[in-house]
């Protein structure tokens, strides 16, 4: 009964769908069921598979049984390949291919050659052929790769189009880094040619050299967002030995390439003390603190994260192969438990692959919290007559020391002069400074570990330009020399005209005589 309803409700839609369809007609046409109008066997398939009364006529494609265009159905002709992906792969197969194209067949026998050789585990998927590449046998010494014509046979035809598939050979030549500690974690690089090929399916894998030591191999975890043509990426697994490693890797599954290439493993680091004996940090953390030990050597990544947490927002630098710089951690507990002023949690430093918990903990207590500078007012600040900014606060110095603030007036650092619970005194630039990128006046920030803090504004006097005033300097100058100039112009002048009156006042006296 169910499936009447079913089969009458389709019917309806159908009706709807298609109105002008009359009794006997069909309700569908077979060039929109074939999605490719060159397919052949798309169209035998619907015909044969799916029920739908359709045929190939080679002058107008797949159509409907009583189409008047086509006088007598055809057969399919030859397959036809057009694409070919991935279109390398490494010499012993093992890659999988697909194929595309179409008169692919409907049940047909379909055999699949990749340059010379075949192509195993035929597979139809989507009209699309899926098959694994198998072993191409040639002279890797002489040449690096071989290439050969992709050939589909349906039926006993065989495709001719000329798509091609290139065996390539991948080789290493280098490791780098070539030493990590025991535990693992570090990030290796394998660097060569030819590794950016098939399916890009990768095995790395560390074996000890000396035969009386665990001969188990060591995997390293493929990182594919680093993994480029020339250079494999992997985060080296823990080992059972130290010493040295040869290495060897794989590709899509079938192609095995050995060096001479090593990789050394080295003892874990051996966490002894920390300075200070005891850890104490604000509650936003970020201020330092020492780790001695030994074996702080091979190792790229030093953080430092609160014990069940799976954040790591702290590092650590080597300073030497015995002591280690790390920046406490935020604490988490601090969200938890607001009303508690103290608390004291667990910290775990992580070395690659390598972690230890310290036994005593971190006692963090309440951050640094400066009150608003100048009440949140404008404060001028004139270095002719004061040198030094007191800025207002608690918790200042509980767990903190002077070496761990900076004050900021703009882009510019301000020297600190001293520190105590409640204070803390710096002297600005003696030059007004410049504000911040996007920023019109100077904000006086204050950083301390994780915490920052804008305390208030300050400005500077206003004075003139050094520009302005040399060209002021010039002006006058200027002006002077042009006064000077005239003054000395009219004075010759005043002389020439009193030169000519006394010529001609003698020459007349000499006249009259």
């Amino acid at each position: 009964m169910e499936g009447s309803v079913i089969f009458h409700i389709l019917c309806l839609l159908l009706w709807f769908c298609f109105p002008d369809v009359t009794e006997g007609q069909n309700a569908y046409k077979c060039e929109s069921l074939s999605s490719n109008e060159k397919d052949c066997s798309t169209c035998h398939y619907l015909n044969q598979s799916m029920g739908y009364e359709c045929q190939w006529c080679q002058n107008t494609g797949c159509v409907d049984v009583d189409n008047n265009q086509c006088r007598q159905a055809e057969t399919c002709g030859k397959p036809v390949v057009t694409k070919i992906s991935p279109t390398d792969g490494p010499p012993e197969g093992g890659t999988e291919v697909t194929i595309e194209g179409f008169n692919f067949g409907v049940q047909s026998i379909v055999t699949v050659t990749v340059a010379g050789v075949p192509c195993n585990n035929v597979t139809f998927m989507d009209r699309k052929i899926s098959c694994t590449t198998s072993n191409k046998s040639f002279d890797s010494t002489k040449k690096p790769e071989e290439s050969g014509q992709v050939v589909v046979t349906v039926d006993g035809k065989n495709s001719s189009d000329d798509i091609q598939f290139t065996y390539k050979m991948p080789k290493i030549t280098s490791i780098y880094p070539n030493q990590g500690i025991l535990s693992g974690g570090r990030t290796i690089h394998l660097i060569g040619t030819n590794l950016n090929i098939g399916n890009m399916e990768y095995k790395v894998e560390l074996t000890n050299v000396e035969s009386s030591k665990s001969q188990v191999p060591v995997g390293c975890t493929i990182i594919r967002n680093l993994s480029l043509e020339w250079n494999i990426t992997c985060k080296s697994k823990g080992a059972y030995d130290t010493g040295m490693y040869k290495l060897k890797v794989t590709f899509d599954t079938n192609t095995d390439v050995d060096n001479s290439l090593k990789f050394e493993y080295l003892p874990d680091p051996i966490i002894k003390s920390t300075e200070p004996t005891n850890l104490t940090s604000i509650n936003s953390g970020g201020t330092n603190f020492n780790v001695i030990g030994e074996g702080f050597f091979a190792i790229d990544s030093l953080t430092v994260g609160v014990e069940d947490s799976e954040e790591r927002d702290s590092i650590c630098r080597i300073l030497t192969q015995t002591k280690l710089e790390c920046k406490y951690p935020r604490n988490r507990e601090s969200e938890k438990r607001r009303k508690k002023r103290a608390t004291r949690s667990n910290i775990v430093i992580y070395l690659d692959g390598f972690s230890h918990k310290f036994a005593s903990g971190v006692l963090y207590v309440d951050d640094p919290l400066f009150s608003a500078f100048y009440n949140n007012v404008t404060y001028s600040f004139d270095p002719s007559v004061e040198d030094s900014i007191k800025l207002a606060g608690e918790h200042l110095a509980t767990v903190t020391r002077r070496s761990d603030y900076l004050v900021l007036v703009g882009s510019a650092e301000g020297s600190i002069l001293s520190l105590t619970e409640t204070e803390l005194v710096f002297r600005p630039l003696p030059k007004e400074p410049s504000p911040r990128v996007n920023e019109e006046k100077l904000f006086i920030r204050v950083k301390v570990g994780n915490l920052r803090q804008t305390v208030g504004i300050i400005e500077y006097p206003r004075r003139l330009d050094s520009t302005i005033v040399i060209i002021f300097v010039i002006s006058v100058l200027i002006i002077v020399a042009l006064v000077v100039l005239v003054t000395v112009l009219i004075h010759r002048r005043n002389q020439a005209r009193k030169t000519r009156m006394i010529v001609n006042i003698t020459k007349e006296m000499h006249d009259l005589n």
